[in-house]
């Protein structure tokens, strides 16, 4: 997905935990999880919806 590899994730991990700091990062972390649950919350009820009024199920 996007092209990202382990190896990419984790220098993406090391360089915000060096630009963020140690003490913000868990805070970053939380939040950035926080909206990727609020995301999908978001799309799972639009699909729901678009479902219903299609009156058919959509291709994931």
């Amino acid at each position: 997905m996007f092209g990202l590899t382990l190896e990419k994730l984790f220098l993406v991990a090391v360089i915000a935990g060096v630009v963020l700091g140690p003490a913000r990062l868990p805070d970053y972390a939380r939040h950035l999880a926080r909206s990727v649950r609020s995301l999908r919350q978001f799309v799972d009820t639009t699909r729901a919806a678009a479902e219903q009024d299609l009156g058919m199920p959509l291709r994931r």
